[in-house]
This record gives C-alpha cells, sequence and structure tokens, in this order.
C-alpha cells in the first residue's frame, strides 16, 4: 500500500491532535489489513469494518482522529475459513493471536501482528513505516442466535458463564488454581456441556475453545438475527438481523477503501445510537494501545544508558492530549 510522506506527518482533525508515530501505526494497520484482505480475496472470504473503523469509513472516509486501532468482522462461516488458512498464508513474522489454537490467548478477540516483538531493526522499520512496536488488527465473529425466546435465554446463559469463566481464568493457571465462582462455572460448563477439559493443563486456552464453539452453535441454522456474541452477553439489545450483513458497500478510508454492511446505518445504530455527532469518548483501553511498547523499549535504552531517539516518540513535547 503506497503512502505520500505527508501521510506520517501529524495533523489535527476534529479538534485532536494524531501525532507522526500514530500516523506510523496507522499505516501498518492498514497494511496488514491488505495482508487480510489477499487471503480473503483468495479464499473468497467476506469481511466488514466493524465497530469504530466502521463508523470512521462511514463519517469520516478514514479514522476516528481518535482512533487507534482497526476492528473488522467476519460472519461465523467466513471466519472459520480464514482460521483455516490464515496461519499458512500470514507473511513471515506475521501471527494470529487469540485464536482456539493460542496456548496463552489473553482476550476473545481474534488479532493478527505484524511481529511478536518490538523491532529497531533498520530491515523492519523500512517494512513498518518506521514503526517499532507490535501492530494488531481485531477480527471479531458474527454469529446466529436462535429466534425462539426460550431457546435464546438458554443460550445466552451458557454463553455467559463460559465468557465469564475465559475472562475469570489467569493465563496459565490451572482450573484448581482459579478463584471459587470461577471454578464452579468450570464444573459447570464440564456437566452442561460433556466438556472434557484436562485440569492438568492451563484451563483459559479450554475455555476460549469451548467459548467459541458455544457462540458457533447455529451456523448452519436458519435464524433472523446475528451478533456479536461476548458483547450480547453484557448486553442482549446487541442483536442485528440477518439482513444487515447480507451485501457490501464500500466506503473511503484514508488511502484506500473499505468495505462495511449494506445495513451499516442500523448496525451503528444499535451500537452506538447518533452515531454520525462525533465524541471524542474514552477509550477501553490506554491510548494508544502501543503505547506500554514505548515505555518498555524507553526503559530498555534506559539500562543501556542511550538517549531514547526521538523518531520513536508517540507524543512529541507538548502534544500529548488528555
Amino acid at each position: 500500500m503506497h503512502f505520500d510522506e505527508s501521510f506520517f506527518e501529524g495533523e489535527e482533525r476534529d479538534g485532536f491532535y494524531i501525532s507522526p508515530m500514530v500516523k506510523r501505526a496507522w499505516a501498518v494497520e492498514l497494511d496488514i489489513l491488505e495482508v487480510i484482505s489477499r487471503i480473503c480475496r483468495k479464499y473468497q472470504i467476506r469481511w466488514f469494518a466493524e465497530f469504530g473503523t466502521m463508523i470512521g469509513a462511514v463519517r469520516h472516509n478514514g479514522y476516528i482522529p481518535w482512533d487507534d486501532d482497526i476492528d473488522i468482522s467476519m460472519l461465523r462461516p467466513d471466519y472459520e475459513k480464514f482460521m483455516r488458512y490464515a496461519r499458512k498464508e500470514l507473511p513471515k513474522g506475521y501471527r494470529l493471536v487469540n485464536g482456539r489454537q493460542d496456548k496463552n490467548p489473553s482476550e476473545a478477540i481474534l488479532q493478527v501482528q505484524n511481529t511478536s516483538n518490538i523491532n529497531t531493526s533498520p530491515a523492519f522499520l523500512k517494512n513498518n513505516h518506521g514503526c517499532p512496536y507490535i501492530i494488531g488488527v481485531d477480527i471479531f465473529v458474527i454469529d446466529k442466535i436462535p429466534d425462539d425466546p426460550e431457546e435464546e435465554a438458554s443460550f445466552r446463559e451458557l454463553a455467559t458463564i463460559s465468557y465469564h469463566a475465559f475472562k475469570g481464568a489467569e493465563i496459565g493457571q490451572l482450573a484448581d488454581d482459579c478463584e471459587e465462582l470461577v471454578r464452579d462455572e468450570i464444573y459447570q460448563l464440564a456437566d452442561v456441556c460433556s466438556y472434557d477439559f484436562d485440569y492438568s493443563v492451563p484451563i483459559k486456552p479450554q475455555l476460549l475453545d469451548l467459548a467459541d464453539h458455544i457462540s458457533a452453535m447455529y451456523y448452519d441454522v436458519e435464524t433472523s438475527r446475528m451478533t456479536v456474541v461476548p458483547y450480547y452477553c453484557v448486553n442482549p439489545a446487541i442483536v442485528f438481523p440477518v439482513e444487515t450483513y447480507s451485501k457490501i458497500v464500500r466506503f473511503d478510508f484514508e488511502v484506500t477503501n473499505l468495505p462495511v454492511p449494506q445495513g451499516y446505518d442500523e448496525v451503528l445504530s444499535i451500537w452506538y445510537g447518533d452515531y454520525m455527532t462525533p465524541r471524542n469518548t474514552s477509550a477501553s483501553h490506554e491510548y494508544p494501545y502501543f503505547i506500554r511498547d514505548e515505555r518498555t523499549l524507553r526503559k530498555q535504552y534506559e539500562q543501556q544508558g542511550q538517549e531514547f531517539p526521538e523518531e520513536f516518540t508517540i507524543f512529541p513535547e507538548g502534544t500529548k492530549q488528555e
């Protein structure tokens, strides 16, 4: 993907300053998205811009100024196909994180990352627009849910328990070492789902596997509604008619264009209400998400008695907005 040098200049959009390093991270994200898109074209997999990325496409024809990541979604059949082929198709150095085969998943969100480590080598910086940090694109799966109210209530309860247990288990932790509530949920899931947990190894990857399979229960059933199950477990109003994702429309986005569902207005209204009015609300993570990598890199330079390179600074002096 081609970026003019002017793309990497710091600028203010809607009263919010976007630093050069955030711009470089944006460019890496768009490169990762192009890699994902190539795989999807090869295997006829559909995907959609989702969440703030969908708003950005519709409202800004690019990133929401205070957004720092890219979110996309796939319907369950496309997601499963992507999972089948992605690992062998991703470029060297890229990796899938939080997939069902991940030994240490931290979130119930699949992510494609450009690297597993902070990298300041000239070759890496050249290929990643001067950004040394770990950059990723999030992939969410959209699943069908049952139309029958009683069946839906049972499904939601089971899905909620599975994702709560997954969230509550620590990475590398055995089931018997989890908090009492989480242990009880694990044993309940094993009983209700007849799931054969291996209690001699960490439980978190097994919980993600089960939660994902529960989410996919209705993938080949004719239903009228869909959702992103982990969010639906928290808010049952987050439900979309199947038709909203039946076709794709495209919107310009920075130097490219992105597919969004034809029912984007209904989808975004369900998620956000009045999504066309810009609101710089707090994200669910520290902005930008790779600021922890900057702290790690600064510490490395400090330990080596070296000055931290200005070009790796996320917020040049006087530009950070609280």
